[in-house]
């Protein structure tokens, strides 16, 4: 956990926030969560489809961009130019 701690240290939560781990496919973001399951943390969850999965979806909402600046964006997942939240 204190590895955990040190990593997030400069992030804008903490364990207290309900917590949701995702990554291309699914199964990297299965490790932070079990950890912290493992620790007694229920407020966590895993999205097991992962970014792939979510491409799916034209309609599914995505966030582009850093969400403490001014140039967050918020659109779908159909309104990607190139299917990937990236610039």
């Amino acid at each position: 956990m204190d590895g955990f701690k040190e990593v997030w240290k400069d992030c804008d939560f903490t364990l207290d926030n309900h917590l949701a781990f995702y990554c291309g496919t699914g199964w990297r973001a299965t490790v932070p969560f079990l950890v912290l399951y493992e620790n007694g943390y229920d407020n966590i969850s895993v999205y097991d489809g992962g970014w792939y999965e979510w491409l799916m979806h034209d309609d599914y909402p995505v966030q582009v961009g850093d969400p403490a600046s001014d140039e967050c964006v918020h659109t779908t997942v159909g309104e990607l130019p190139t299917g990937k939240a990236a610039k």
